[in-house]
């Protein structure tokens, strides 16, 4: 198995949203997950946001950077290089393939296509049209 989890689902983990439960459901039974730069970025990007939000602080963002990297450290988190020109070639076969139908924004389109591309077999997301692409595209999906 070797399991992709979006934005929605780490940020989850690590903020102890609504869904903590269910994240960390999906944490256990994955065991171990990878972990592409376009993953970290994203999360990276989306922990930093909430400090502009006034929702956590820069402290709050070093904790959450500190779990991470205990995480790989620990080989939770598998970093996983992604090939570029390989992710850009699946986000577009995806794009023509179910955007006209499901709608899909790029970015939640990237997030499958980065599974795709390190040839992820499941895909965990709390996104319901990450969730539709991600099944549409030929993964397991929570």
């Amino acid at each position: 198995m070797r399991p992709y989890l979006d934005t929605s689902v780490m940020l989850s983990l690590h903020l102890r949203d609504v869904h903590f439960a269910a994240a960390a459901a999906l944490m256990r039974s994955a065991r171990r997950v990878v972990w592409t730069p376009w993953q970290k970025l994203e999360f990276g990007n989306a922990i930093r946001a909430l400090v502009a939000r006034g929702l956590l602080t820069l402290a709050d963002v070093r904790g959450v950077e500190n779990s991470m990297r205990a995480s790989v450290s620990a080989g939770d988190i598998v970093p996983c290089p992604l090939p570029a020109y390989r992710l850009w070639q699946e986000a577009e076969k995806l794009s023509r393939a179910h955007t006209p139908a499901i709608g899909v924004r790029t970015l939640d389109l990237l997030h499958v296509a980065a599974a795709s591309s390190v040839r992820a077999t499941h895909f965990y997301t709390f996104d319901q049209r990450q969730h539709t692409l991600a099944r549409a595209a030929g993964l397991s999906v929570n």
